[in-house]
């Protein structure tokens, strides 16, 4: 590897592994990059010699000025340059052109290479524009019918290393109509520090990736990628994926896809359908205002472990997953497997613009981690999820009106974990079915909302007491069923004002509240305290409570309250209990069997 000066992109690097650079996370196989070189890289600095390659071992290619050597198109020419010194002063390049040496474009330099020219590139060779400070630019603009061709001398991968534009190259560098074939020695053979034109360019027959890249100019086109030894190409920064050249072919390549190699993001960023899915290295992390957006048809595998991350701490950041029902987003893991990629988490500061709309999400889960966490309020639009080691989790603030068909199934877990708020927002049409734990959870808190409990088709288990606040209103679709967990309360009212609870089921559908475990007392009770008039049960059907408390009944009122066509049964103390003025007679049109108290008990 090239040791002084190190290369923009060895810096970028050390600055990583020293924590200078936080918009970057380390190579996966923990290695610093060989940036352009060969295996032996340069020694000496400025001036050094080119060290070997496993496909030049350590030969040094010479050539003279008049010598006949085999062109980029296999003809024999003329060599009209031989590349041996650094370009320190504004150069032009025509004809064939053979590097004996790595060339560096410096002191402000600028080199423009001719089209139709061929550059015949010696062992372990490459060509570094702008990697001094003092800067310089490189012109290299062919036609469509004279491209510039950069080749090794013999016609084998990583031969040379490639082209590189260091951090200090001129913005108005321009590589265009180009081509570049059998470089890659390094872990390169294209390396973009810094932005510049790239447009109608082709890398090919590299040994190791095709392009690393930090930006590209926004006008840029048409980068195609072909037969590497490693991935088409590595983006290392936010900028590298909004400006990646639309429009060009990738085949051959060992690794069919872009690898994203930054962790945060700070400012507004796209990933954008290139053709190619991404393989993300680090995950994502949201910065105070940024915006992450994935469009349609974008598939992205997530690396061991890795998460997309917004709002959990006090930076707001806003995710948009725009898919669309014939070009969906995907987002799984590496691997195929459940719980692979911890998932997607958004925490209370992402913001309610926020969307997830046509998302596939697969293989997430892993740490223990909700394959997706949502705590602010957002829009969910066809979400499935399928085969993850953990379902959804819920927050308080819900879904937004507008959100529809959410699908989840194959998870190791139970589908869904909810706040008790979170229940009246779940969309009607999802589909929670096909899980290894077929219920959906509920945890203990107070309920605030106003709304109807769907029914999905499978129960809701109640892991800790639930309290109905002021003002709201809890209405259950006919058919849901409740597994209430051990010493469980639901309490209605009893501490709070204008709250309202209807439960209407019908005969062929009641609405039940059952313990987890079916024994007499294994839950609490129901509490009704003042609710509204307007407040009733029909055909409801409570059973196993009366547990954990001195009162003990399936249901205990503190005034008249309207029940109708129900069935309480099983309750380690009474099926319902009432105060000592509540004259209403519960046990006609009502059930009231096989309760260890009696049917109706007062206090």
């Amino acid at each position: 590897m090239r040791s002084q000066p190190l290369s923009p992109l060895a810096a970028l690097w050390a600055g990583c592994l020293l924590g200078f650079v936080p918009a970057c996370i380390q190579k996966s196989d923990g290695t610093e990059p060989r940036a352009l070189g060969g295996a032996g890289g340069l020694t000496g600095g400025q001036t050094g010699q080119a060290g070997s390659s496993s496909g030049s071992a350590g030969h040094v290619d010479t050539a003279t000025v008049g010598e006949m050597v085999s062109n980029c198109s296999g003809v024999a020419a003329a060599v009209a340059t031989v590349g041996s010194a650094d370009v320190t002063a504004d150069t032009t390049w025509s004809g064939t052109v053979f590097l004996t040496r790595p060339v560096n474009v410096q002191n402000g330099a600028r080199l423009t290479i001719a089209p139709g020219t061929n550059l015949v590139m010696g062992a372990d060779t490459y060509l570094a524009v702008g990697d001094k400070i003092s800067g310089g630019a490189l012109n290299a603009a062919g036609t469509t019918a004279q491209p510039i061709v950069f080749c090794g001398k013999q016609a084998q991968k990583g031969y040379w290393g490639g082209v590189e534009l260091g951090q200090y190259t001129r913005t108005d560098s321009v590589l265009r109509n180009v081509v570049l074939s059998d470089g890659g020695g390094g872990d390169t053979a294209l390396l973009l520090a810094t932005s510049a034109h790239v447009t109608d360019v082709t890398v090919r027959n590299a040994a190791h990736d095709g392009v690393w890249a930090a930006a590209f100019s926004d006008d840029s086109a048409r980068l195609s990628i072909q037969d590497c030894g490693r991935t088409a190409a590595v983006l290392l920064t936010s900028e590298a994926v909004n400006t990646f050249p639309l429009g060009g072919t990738y085949s051959g390549n060992a690794e069919a896809l872009l690898r994203v190699r930054f962790g945060t993001v700070e400012s507004e960023t796209h990933f954008r359908n290139v053709g190619l899915p991404y393989l993300d290295e680090g995950g994502k992390l949201l910065r105070a205002g940024a915006k992450l957006v994935y469009e349609a048809g974008v598939t992205v595998h997530f690396a061991a472990d890795t998460a997309v991350t917004v709002g959990l701490d006090s930076n707001a950041g806003e995710l948009a997953v725009l898919g669309t029902q014939y070009d969906p987003v995907v987002f799984d893991g590496a691997s195929p497997t459940p719980g692979y990629w911890q998932g997607v988490a958004l925490g209370a500061h992402a913001l309610t613009s926020s969307r997830l709309e046509h998302l596939k999400l697969r293989d997430a889960g892993g740490k223990q981690a909700a394959a997706l966490y949502i705590e602010a309020a957002m829009t969910l639009v066809d979400v499935a999820l399928t085969g993850n080691a953990t379902g959804m989790t819920l927050g308080a603030a819900g879904l937004l009106p507008g959100s529809s068909a959410l699908s989840i199934t194959g998870t190791m877990g139970p589908p869904l974990t909810l706040a008790p708020d979170a229940l009246v927002s779940l969309p009607t049409g999802s589909s929670f079915a096909g899980n290894a734990q077929n219920y959906i959870a509920i945890e203990g808190g107070p309920y605030a909302a106003r709304g109807v409990v769907a029914n999905f088709g499978l129960p809701y288990l109640v892991s800790g007491n639930i309290a109905l606040q002021n003002g709201a209103e809890l209405s259950i679709a006919p058919g849901t069923q409740f597994m209430m967990g051990a010493n469980t309360n639901l309490d209605v009212g009893t501490r709070a004002m204008s709250v309202k609870i209807l439960a209407r089921g019908s005969e062929a559908m009641p609405i039940e509240f059952s313990g987890q475990v079916h024994a007499r007392g294994s839950w609490g009770s129901i509490f009704l305290g003042p609710v509204t008039s307007d407040s009733a049960f029909d055909f409801v059907k409570i059973a196993d409570g009366g547990g954990g408390d001195a009162k003990g009944g399936n249901l205990v009122v503190e005034k008249a309250f309207a029940l109708s066509n129900s069935s309480l049964s099983n309750s380690f103390g009474y099926g319902v209990l009432k105060p000592k003025n509540d004259a209403t007679d519960y046990a006609a049109g009502n059930s009231l069997a096989d309760n260890a108290s009696g049917p109706v008990g007062t206090y």
